[in-house]
């Protein structure tokens, strides 16, 4: 199966490589703004989300796969076209890591697996959902007063 290795883009004249990772996705460093300043924070994003953001967007977006072929995601750099091949490719490679993981099996000795419901059903988890939780109630140890003046009420 063919699947994004890196994606580039241009910044500041030169040809900026981002890798993905085991999630199939791209991280990036992008600078948050605050009152007191700005920090920097990661940031993670699926390919698709990559090259729509407006950062890299204007940036000519090009993808390259396991197998060493790479594809420009506008035609011709030009952010309002986005070439069908690419959106195709990168809806396949999103698709192809949002599965991964998520279910997860469990081998036995054999090499033969067995899923979540066969050890439910069978009774091979137990719960002990018995014991009743103890219910507190929190009272604050202070009193809340009313703002504003006090009227006397007749």
């Amino acid at each position: 199966m063919k699947t994004i290795q890196k994606i580039s883009f241009i910044s500041e004249g030169e040809r900026i490589f981002k890798e993905c990772d085991e999630d199939g996705k791209f991280k990036f460093y992008d600078i948050e703004k605050r009152r007191s300043g700005a920090r920097t924070i990661q940031k993670a994003k699926t390919a698709m989300e990559f090259v729509m953001d407006d950062k890299f967007k204007n940036s000519d977006p090009t993808l390259t796969f396991t197998d060493g072929h790479k594809l420009r995601v506008y035609q011709s750099g030009d952010p309002s076209y986005m070439l069908s091949e690419a959106i195709s490719l990168i809806e396949i490679h999103d698709e192809y890591y949002s599965f991964i993981g998520e279910e997860k099996t469990i081998f036995d000795d054999d090499g033969d697996f067995y899923d979540d419901d066969y050890y439910m059903n069978n009774g091979l988890f137990s719960f002990n959902f018995s014991t009743p939780q103890k219910k507190t109630s929190y009272k604050p140890s202070f009193k809340i007063k009313p703002k504003g003046k006090k009227t006397k009420l007749p």
